[in-house]
Order: structure tokens, then sequence, then C-alpha cells
């Protein structure tokens, strides 16, 4: 492969502690999106993937490179690199696509260690992506002339050479690990691909090849005619209802204007907020794999005398306003890309089948997201904020067939030596439709752009915020270890890094709790008879209070309190300040109180009595005490509460259960049995599921509230004890 091509695609991680094999991201190769298709390069991000660092020598790609392979649904991939944090590898040709859309593909990395947990991708039939200079997706396409020198600058009638990602199958087909042969038919892309150079899509004429490059796997060469006329300096491709990243190329500005003004700012999502003359609210995080883009903008220039015709443009990710200006016509026409009618409603029916609009509240298992009956968002699930912008864009005076977007157009005077206002009456707008991948990023920052003559006069970023696939930090003690440690996972996927010690110099400890709000862990040690805490990341640990062997913890972090239980010699139940000032006796009975709960809604504190075999709760000051459960147990240890539900949820170490009643103790029943010595339990409501420690299976489990879908998150620990979520 040439040196440019899959080595500058390479980005490192700062690696974490390792100890498994974890991918914490699968991106696009090309363009760091979540975009990904069969046969498109590909780059996985996680810890401990390979053991040493190698880059494959020649084509063909190996199937196994340093002594790893990597597999999508048991398929080997050809790899180009490997890395302890980074593995670049190429998407088989021959990976199926889900026979129900939302499905996801699975992602498994091998080594001579370990294998990683499948991480859930979602593969569409094409994930058009450019190459650009410096190989982030972003910036300069990777340009050549038809010698294939490189190229910055380019003009009207140039033969331009880039290169792409994702265009998808090729006729006649492509081998996964060699590519295009160097001599030989050429293999086209049989997707229809639509390129846009300087805003206009180029027409059959001015396409001439899009197919693999020869002797490159998985690298899409297309070879162009740059017409006259551009606008701007862009570059993007559009396949199978997605759109690429969009690149740039130098172009020579016009000489035909001076004294230029201008502006240019988001409608939605408002860029920035609450601003006149608009005043719009902030964009409320996305829930849908499709979002509006608007703008309005302003310009005003002196026309040259002896001008010759010239545009402006004022362009999005999702939308534009292009004007030519004809001096010898002494006037300039507009036309705007706007939403349908039907679209703003919610109705993207007319985009099917190659648009299938996705629901991300619904996605799970990593990247399993359910679509949306018909293409139809109910008008309940409309974004207000979004409805608000639309209002301000007009809507379109023609539509095509089975478009989400039509045009509208303006126009007016200008004569050369005059001063031009464009402007209709007070801005100029447009709007359109971005559809995003599903994937791990919170936010995507699409850009604004003001060009008039081919010269860049404004920009503004305008940032989304998205519904996405986040992880979430658990948090682990080991008793014998005298380790609080961590990891990330996915609420419905697999873990996303390796373990991570975060606290090494423990006594015995037991409970864990967190304060996310002041950045806080605090435990409790049964051996050496505290209650301590630290920052999250285990610096500047501190002892609160000393005890008589604590175990069971719980904070009300809003009252700032911390409550423990004392071990069966004091056998209290305690409360103070969150610094450990104050310390106060609740209950004083003797008893050995392993889990404690609290439910802040009803000011109830719930604990397991191991003495007594029994579930009982009392007011948050230690009054009223109530027996709740009283028969069955044999050793219960923590509980959890789901306030939400009524429902309490405990383990018992002797029955190896976990068990769950309503909050007034009836209603008991076993949700999973045959554990192995199960002792601390957490809960995440939203992902709808129960986690647990098993000493004696020396791991950290989890399954859904039903008991079903158990699994392993965390295998080859000592003796797992208390457990909790990083949860806001």
């Amino acid at each position: 492969m040439k040196a440019w091509s899959m080595p500058a695609l390479l980005v490192g991680l700062t690696p974490l502690a390792l100890a498994q094999t974890s991918i914490s991201a699968v991106l696009n190769g090309a363009s760091y999106s979540a975009l990904l298709s069969p046969g498109c390069w590909a780059v996985a991000f996680g810890d401990k993937l390979a053991a040493n660092t190698e880059t494959a020598a020649s084509v063909p790609l190996p199937h196994t490179l340093a002594g790893v392979s990597v597999t999508v649904d048991g398929i080997a991939a050809p790899l180009l690199y490997v890395s302890p944090t980074q593995i670049n590898f190429l998407i088989p040709f021959d990976a199926a696509l889900p026979s129900r859309f939302g499905k996801p593909s699975e992602v498994v990395v091998r080594n001579q260690d370990s294998q990683s947990y499948p991480y859930a991708i979602q593969l569409s039939r094409v994930a058009p992506a450019l190459f650009t200079r410096d190989a982030s997706g972003k910036g300069p396409a990777l340009l050549f002339d038809s010698q294939f020198s490189p190229m910055r600058t380019v003009a009207a009638g140039d033969t331009a050479i880039f290169y792409a990602a994702g265009l998808g199958s090729t006729n006649p087909p492509a081998p996964s690990d060699t590519g295009a042969p160097a001599a030989g038919p050429p293999l086209r892309t049989t997707e229809a691909i639509e390129i846009y150079v300087g805003e206009q899509r180029l027409t059959q004429d001015q396409i001439l090849f899009v197919g693999l490059a020869p002797g490159f796997p998985g690298i899409y060469q297309i070879n162009v005619r740059i017409p006259s006329g551009f606008a701007t300096d862009r570059l993007y491709l559009k396949a199978g209802g997605w759109q690429s990243n969009i690149a740039d190329f130098g172009i020579v500005p016009g000489d035909n204007v001076a004294n230029v003004a201008g502006s240019i700012v988001g409608l939605y999502p408002p860029s920035p907020p609450n601003t006149a003359p608009y005043n719009l609210p902030p964009q409320p995080w996305g829930e849908t794999s499709i979002a509006l883009q608007a703008a309005a903008f302003t310009v005003s220039f002196d026309m040259l005398q002896g001008a010759k015709p010239f545009a402006v443009a004022a362009v999005g990710e999702a939308g534009s306003t292009i004007i030519r200006v004809d001096p010898l016509l002494g006037g300039w026409q507009g036309t705007s890309t706007v939403p349908s009618a039907a679209t703003r409603a919610g109705d993207f029916s007319v985009a099917l089948p190659d648009l299938i609009l996705l629901d991300t509240v619904t996605c799970r298992s990593g990247a399993w997201c359910d679509p949306f009956p018909n293409n139809q968002i109910p008008i309940s699930r409309l974004d207000p904020v979004a409805l608000m912008a639309e209002k301000l864009v007009p809507l379109p005076q023609e539509l095509a067939p089975n478009s989400l977007v039509g045009s509208w157009s303006s126009d007016g005077t200008a004569s050369a030596g005059s001063r031009i206002n464009i402007s209709v009456p007070d801005d100029m707008r447009f709007g359109g439709w971005m559809r995003i991948p599903w994937g791990p990023f919170p936010t995507h920052t699409s850009t604004l752009k003001l060009y008039v003559d081919g010269s860049l006069i404004a920009s503004q970023d305008a940032t989304y915020k998205l519904a996405y696939r986040s992880t979430t930090p658990i948090y682990w003690t080991d008793a014998s270890m005298g380790k609080i440690q961590r990891m990330n996972v996915e609420p419905t996927g697999g873990p996303t890094s390796s373990i991570v010690d975060v606290i090494t110099t423990g006594r015995a400890p037991q409970a864990v709790a967190l304060d996310l709000t002041r950045g806080k862990l605090y435990w409790s040690e049964a051996d050496g008879g505290k209650v301590r805490r630290a920052n999250l990341d285990g610096s500047s640990v501190q002892d609160l209070v000393s005890s008589a062997g604590p175990v069971a913890l719980a904070l009300d972090v809003a009252a700032g309190k911390l409550y423990w239980s004392d071990a069966l010699a004091s056998g209290k139940i305690k409360r103070a300040n969150l610094d450990g000032s104050a310390v106060e006796v609740l209950v004083s009975s003797l008893d050995d109180r392993e889990g404690m709960a609290l439910d802040l809604f009803r000011h109830k504190m719930y604990w397991t009595s191991r003495t007594y075999n029994k579930i009982q709760r009392s007011n948050l000051d230690g009054s009223v005490q109530e027996d709740l459960v009283t028969t069955g147990l044999l050793d219960p240890r923590a509980i959890a509460l789901d306030t939400g539900t009524g429902k309490m949820y405990w383990a018992d170490a002797i029955t190896n259960k976990i068990q769950r009643a309503n909050l007034d103790g009836s209603g008991v029943e076993d949700v999973v049995s045959g554990l192995r010595t199960p002792v601390g339990i957490a809960l995440h409501l939203a992902a709808g599921k129960i986690y647990w420690t098993e000493l004696e299976g020396h791991r950290i489990r989890r399954c859904n509230l039903d008991g079903s879908g158990v699994e392993d998150i965390v295998t080859g620990l000592v003796l797992p004890a208390g457990v909790t979520l990083a949860l806001p």
C-alpha cells in the first residue's frame, strides 16, 4: 500500500491499566463516525487488544497479525494494524446485513491471552466516507491530479482523484483481503454514488471512475472532472441515504466584490440560544436518528465595475442557499433547501427503504434500535424547539417525488458598481435533515459557512446534543485484595475498558457508595474499623469516622448525610455529615446488618439483618422500626430499591438467590437462583438491569430486572463484595 493510505489513519489513545481485552468503540476508518458497512475500513479502540504493535507488510492482508484476530459476526476480518489500544481492520465484504434493521453485528477481538466481550455495531449497506490529508476525517481532501501528484488547488476542467471508504459492493465482487487486481477489469461500484464539488452535483460525464483502487483493499478511487462555477470549496458524497464527511479543496477566489460583510447563525440547533431576534431556547437531547438543520444569514458587498458572474453560498451539513449573481443581467437568483411540510410533521415515509428512521430511545444491547413504524415520528415525540425553528423557515415552492426537502426560490437586483444587500426581507434562511448514525458520541458539531465569490466570509458551529451509546463506570470492593476497582460497561452491552485499581490500600473494604455531585467515593472497612472517602480517581483519601467494623453504607447526598451500620460487635446504625462530623446513633439494637438502602422520597431506611434473617425498615431518623420479610431468608446481604415501581431487591448468600418484594415486604419472589454466594447488589433502572457480586463465583454478573439474560460482566476476581454504579 502507499505510505499515506493506511498508517496515516492510525490514531492512538492513552491506555488504561490493562487487565482484559475490551473494545470501547468501533468507528469508520476514514471519517471516524459510527457509520459502518461491509467492505468498509474500521478502527477498533480499546484496552489490551494486542501485546505488540505491528503493521501488515503486504497485500493480501492477513487475518492474524501479532497473534491478534478480529471477527465480524464470526467472519475473519483482514488486518492492517494492531496495537494495545487500536486495531485497523476491514469489515469483510461478505459480512451479512441484518435481516431486521437495527439488529447489531458483533465485533470480537482475540489475542494470545484473551478475547473481548462482543462489541455491537450497526451495519448499513453503504457508509460513504472521504479520506482527508491528515487522516482525521476533516479538512483538506486527499487529492491527486491525473499523474497522481498531490493537488492543493483545483480549477474548472481539471481531472482530480480522491479516495473514499464504505461505498459498497462492486462488479465483479471484490475479495476483502486483496481488493482490486492491478491488472484486469476494474471493480466498479454497484451503488449509485452522488458526488458534490463546490455544491454542484456532478453529472455522469463528469464522473470518470468510481471503484476499488487497484492493490488497495477496501479503498475506493474516484476520478472526476472539476466543473465550472463551484460556489464553495467543499467536497462530499451521498449514497444509500447517507452523506459522507465533508472535506475541502483549494480554490482561487474571484475578484468581483469588495467590502464584504455577512453573518450566519443556527436556527436549529440554536447557536447561540436565547438570542435576538430569534430567541430560540436550547435544543433538548435528540431522540431520533435524524435531526433538523436550519440556519439564517445576511450578506452585503460592493460589486465592482466589470464584475463577472459569481456565487454566494450559505451552507451547512444538511442544507444550503446558493445565489447566482449575474452583473450582465443586473440581478441575482437564489435557491434554498427547505424541509417538506410532511417531514415537519414527523412523516418521513417517502424515504423508505433507503432511510429507516430509528427511535434511539429504544437502543439496547449496544446497538440494537427499533425503527419508527412506517418512518413516522409521533406528534408527541417531535422536538418542540425544532418545531419553533421550522416556523422560521419557508415551505418549499417545489418538491421532487420521494424527497424530504424541497426548494424555495428568491431573487433581486444587482448592478455593478453598487452596494448589494441580499435579504428577503431581513435575512435568508434554509434547512434540511441530517441523518445521524447511532454511536458513542454525546454531541455532533456541524459547521455553517458563508461564502462570497469563493471566499469564506463567516462561519458558525452548531452543536447537536445526541442520544448516544454511553458507558457506565461500575465500582466494586475486593475484601481480600484490599482494593476498590472500576471498569466501564455499556448499560446493555459489554465492558468497554479494562479494570482500574482505584484504591489499593484498603483493609477489607466492604460497601461502596458514590457522590457524583462532589466527585467523591465512600467505602467501609470492616477490618480497619473506618468509613473513608476519596476522589473518584482514588486520590486524597480521608478517614471520616472510626467505628466498630462498619459494613453497610448509604448516602443522602442532597441532605449531606452518610449512613452506615456496624458489624455484630456493636450492631448499630449510625449517621453523620458527609465529612464525618456530627455522628449520631439511629438504631442501637445488636444486630449484624450488612445491607442498607434509603428511600429518600418516602423518608425510609431499609436494611438486612443477618442475625435474625430479616429485612427491616424505619424512618430515616431510626424511629418506627418494622419487620418486612421474616421468612425464607438464610443470609440476606446487600439490598437495593426501585422506588419508582415500589420494589426492593436483595442478595442471599446461602440460598444463593437474588429476590425481590414490594416495599412493604409483600409479594416475595425469586428473581435469579443457583448463584455462588451473591453479596453485593446494584440496580441500573434506566437499562432494566440488576448487577451483583459473587464471592465464590469470583465475578460480577447482571441480568434483566425479571431475571432473564444472566451474563458475566467481570470474571477472575478474588473476593468481590460491595458494588455500585456511577449513575446520575
